[in-house]
């Protein structure tokens, strides 16, 4: 169960890139093992909580016949999108700008230690930030569809 977030951020691996993938799963290049912690349970939880708070807001806080429109649904998973974009992104840069990704896995070093290639860049952060955010969307539907039924007036919101 402690892999299942990691799992689902994998399937938008292509966004960030691998070397990123094992920063974010734990990898400490010098035990050459994963021990250090899993970055993905972090920031899955904070974009699950955040949208479940979104969902209950939509469903439950506003509620009101007026608001209770497929557009307006639509609006509020752009929110969700939005800020699972920045939280991910901001997540993920403040570890790159603050130097907790190890050295080896940001670059690729010659025999004398000169830099061949940027393996983790500023790019990479904000493709985790695009990936947190379609986690977001897709956290988001499923969650309408489960806590939908219960609200007076936005139960065939956005669907029947």
């Amino acid at each position: 169960m402690e892999n299942l977030l990691g799992q689902i951020y994998c399937w938008f691996q292509s966004f960030y890139g691998q070397d990123l993938s094992y920063y974010l799963w734990g990898y400490d290049p010098g035990t050459e093992a994963y021990t250090n912690p899993n970055i993905y349970n972090l920031v899955g939880l904070i974009t699950l909580v955040g949208s479940l708070v979104l969902v209950v807001v939509f469903y439950y806080i506003i509620n009101h016949p007026r608001l209770c429109k497929w557009w307006s649904w639509l609006i509020t998973l752009g929110i969700n999108a939005v800020i699972a974009l920045f939280v991910g992104y901001g997540i993920v840069m403040s570890k790159y700008v603050n130097g907790y990704i190890h050295d080896t896995l940001m670059y690729q070093r010659d025999a004398d230690g000169n830099i061949i290639s940027i393996l983790i860049g500023e790019s990479n952060c904000w493709g985790f930030g695009i990936a947190n955010m379609f986690v977001a969307m897709i956290a988001f539907v499923l969650l309408s569809f489960m806590l939908k039924w219960w609200s007076s007036s936005a139960k065939h919101v956005p669907f029947l």
